[in-house]
């Protein structure tokens, strides 16, 4: 029997909370204001994207508990350590590219 098994870190971030975040780890104010989403959603009809706003505003949430259950796995590092990770890694590459032009 075939099965799809679906790895996360455990983490349920919204997009707004992983920008904080990622903007903490660059040294960077973070630019977010909030709006309501029935403005919103006028916005967007105005500009003919209300159906690319519903989508964006729906929560995507992935459940693999199933997969950490029968494989017995688990992340190796703290979801937040990983994002500074990788925030890290980006500076550093992002800088070495621009000397090399």
């Amino acid at each position: 029997k075939l099965s799809v098994f679906v790895v996360t870190d455990g983490s349920n971030w919204s997009t707004a909370e992983l920008v904080v975040l990622i903007a903490k780890y660059m040294g960077q104010k973070n630019l977010l204001f909030s709006i309501t989403a029935p403005i919103l959603m006028v916005l967007a009809s105005l500009v003919g994207k209300r159906k690319e706003i519903l989508k964006l505003k729906t929560s995507l949430q992935v459940d693999g508990s199933k997969t950490a259950k029968i494989l017995n796995w688990s992340p190796l590092q703290l979801p937040e350590n990983g994002v500074e990770e990788a925030v890290k890694y980006y500076l550093i590459h992002k800088k070495n590219s621009r000397q090399k032009n």
